[in-house]
């Protein structure tokens, strides 16, 4: 792992953003957001980690490769910025298990 300008960069090709600034006068819905690890990844780069792990979950017998688990999201998603999705009871882990995903 290095640091530069910023951005924590990892093995798997990925990074960590800067964490945004949340300010008290930001509305509780706002300040939700800007603590998901969302706004601190490359979207490509999710887009990538996302097929990804669809592909290993099929070769492990789930799904038809448009299926996660959030598992095998959390293999490919491996920075601080995301070790939430190892975690049941953080933010991003409720947010993606919730029907809204499903």
């Amino acid at each position: 792992m290095e640091t530069c300008c910023g951005e924590t960069r990892h093995s798997t090709g990925g990074f960590d953003l800067r964490a945004p600034h949340i300010v008290d006068s930001m509305n509780e819905f706002q300040q939700f957001e800007l603590g998901l690890p969302f706004v601190r990844i490359n979207f490509s780069f999710f887009v990538e980690a996302v097929k990804s792990a669809a592909i290993n979950a099929k070769e492990q017998g789930i799904g038809d490769g448009t299926t996660l688990t959030i598992e095998a999201l959390s293999e490919k998603l491996t920075t601080p910025a995301w070790e939430g999705l190892k975690d049941p009871e953080s933010k991003i882990y409720k947010v993606i298990s919730s029907s809204v995903f499903h």
